[in-house]
């Protein structure tokens, strides 16, 4: 599985937002946003058992909602782009899953110390988020940069798993299994 299109970003964001004067605009916010990338990003090229994404919809709509009304785009980008950041949860990947297209023991981790999604890509998102600020206002919500924002800021990214492989005892494992930056889809 991975996020939705680009497309379904557009129409969707086109379908459900409100305009931010409305007291459910940072809900429909955070409930579209979940929903575009919750239980379908991926980790391309790791296979076995599902990893699992959840966006933290509660802590983007609370950072959204402590947003002061302000006619300043520049500052509304950022609180936007600040939210995004302190939402992006977890990609849970866990012990059977392998890299590649075969479950072979060097490539199968049987223990996952951690899975994180990487610091620097949540900051190159939050900096493409930020890229708004240069957006012209559109008169069709169609024509919008922010839904475009948004899925490239999701793609930008990254995981790192670590943990130990399956080689058995016996031929001298577990042995140190990591697999660093790997892009989400």
């Amino acid at each position: 599985m991975a996020i939705d299109s680009i497309e379904v970003f557009k129409t969707t964001f086109a379908a459900d937002m409100v305009p931010v004067n409305d007291p459910s605009w940072a809900a429909n916010l955070a409930n579209w946003t979940d929903a575009r990338v919750t239980g379908k990003m991926d980790l391309p090229g790791l296979g076995g058992p599902p990893r699992v994404y959840t966006f933290v919809k509660a802590a983007f709509q609370v950072a959204l909602l402590a947003m002061a009304p302000t006619n300043d785009a520049s500052a509304a980008i950022t609180i936007l782009a600040t939210a995004w950041a302190s939402a992006i949860g977890a990609m849970i990947v866990v012990p059977g899953t392998y890299i590649g297209a075969l479950p072979l023991p060097p490539v199968t981790w049987s223990v996952v110390n951690s899975s994180l999604i990487d610091v620097p890509s949540i900051a190159a998102g939050q900096a493409k988020i930020q890229e708004l600020e240069n957006a012209e206002p559109e008169a069709d919500v169609l024509d919008s940069e922010f839904p475009i924002k948004f899925h490239e800021a999701f793609l930008l990214l990254t995981v790192s798993t670590l943990g130990f492989d399956s080689t058995p005892p016996g031929s001298g494992g577990p042995l140190p299994l990591n697999d660093l930056l790997r892009a989400v889809a």
